[in-house]
């Protein structure tokens, strides 16, 4: 049989991909919730807040142009500073107002970068969370048994 427009590509057993809207796109924060499940909270640079369907999740504003295409390519460059400390202050709130004394969180900046945020400690890894059970900000399954973002296709 083979894959024609009106036969949908086959999946593997067990797994599920369907990412709304502002979900599945780099950078964004994983909050473990418990074993194997994760939410995606995406970062939403400079993005309109009237539409929280289009653009959910946090908002990191006033972030230059020039800051944004500088750090498409150099993942190092000010502005991931802003996003680590974006990251700390979501935690701390976080955890104020959860019933949980601590969060582990993780900033993931591409397919072989993320931040984890354990307690006090800040580790770099070039490990990012995959798999298990993917959670929207509403609780809705966007993923299951896949990495957590879109993969662009290869040029």
């Amino acid at each position: 049989m083979s894959n024609t427009p009106s036969t949908p590509n086959p999946v593997p057993f067990g797994t599920v991909t369907k990412f709304p809207p502002g979900y599945g796109t780099f950078p964004y924060i994983i909050l473990k919730v418990g074993y194997a499940v994760y939410m995606q909270i995406p970062i939403q640079i400079n993005a309109p807040r009237v539409d929280i369907e289009q653009y959910p999740g946090t908002y990191l504003d006033g972030i230059s142009e020039e800051a944004i295409a500088r750090y498409a390519v150099d993942k190092d460059f000010e502005l991931h500073e802003l996003l680590l400390q974006h990251c700390r202050d979501w935690k701390r709130k976080t955890e104020f107002y959860s019933k949980e004394k601590t969060v582990k969180i993780c900033l993931v900046t591409g397919p072989h970068r993320a931040h984890y945020f354990q307690n006090d400690e800040e580790l770099v890894h070039s490990s990012i969370p995959s798999g298990g059970t993917l959670l929207s900000i509403r609780n809705e399954v966007i993923a299951m048994n896949v990495p957590h973002f879109i993969s662009q296709p290869k040029s």
